[in-house]
């Protein structure tokens, strides 16, 4: 599933009981941030929380590994690198999605 904003997220994952294996988040997301997300969501209890993120700000990396991420990746401009990227992070968080391949 996808959420396009924070609130959206935030409903998929409280109030509809949505329990995913793995979660790819973005720190700049709409109506909430990613990391307020994390926040409300609480990561360290849930499926592994990866941040893909533009973002380099080290007080951000910091909070987010503080509220449980897994790992923390800045995204790449260039396309093939960015699907790599996000393929890595499903090979390494959710093994059995990885032999499927990220398209």
């Amino acid at each position: 599933m996808i959420a396009y904003d924070g609130e959206q997220a935030l409903r998929l994952l409280n109030e509809f009981q949505f329990k995913p294996d793995f979660i790819i988040l973005d720190l700049n997301v709409p109506k909430f941030s990613g990391l307020e997300i994390l926040r409300r969501y609480r990561a360290s209890e849930g499926p592994p929380v990866v941040v893909l993120t533009s973002s380099l700000n080290p007080h951000e990396r910091q909070r987010a590994m503080e509220l449980g991420v897994k790992e923390y990746l800045t995204k790449s401009t260039d396309i093939d690198e960015y699907m790599n990227t996000v393929q890595r992070a499903v090979e390494r968080w959710m093994p059995s999605a990885g032999a499927a391949g990220v398209n």
